[in-house]
């Protein structure tokens, strides 16, 4: 669920895999295996990944299918 969910929102923000291993640290090799869900990012990457896509964590793991669950969620994002 976590990697079909980051694949979308890079896509929907036309970010290539370069530009979102370099936002979130990490190698592409990395990053392509959250993709294709072969490994989960430790809670330091998945914050980067809510607050780079204005989305929560709930959302990201697929315990919502709402992106911002809470109408007041908005203004605490970075």
């Amino acid at each position: 669920m976590f990697g079909k969910r980051l694949k979308k929102l890079r896509k929907d923000r036309q970010y290539t895999i370069s530009k979102m291993s370099l936002v979130l640290g990490i190698s592409v090799e990395l990053y392509l295996k959250y993709e294709r869900d072969e490994l989960h990012p430790n809670l330091p990457i998945l914050i980067k990944v809510a607050c780079t896509f204005h989305v929560s964590i709930d959302y990201l793991a697929g315990l919502t299918n709402l992106p911002l669950p809470y109408p007041e969620a908005e203004k605490y994002l970075v």
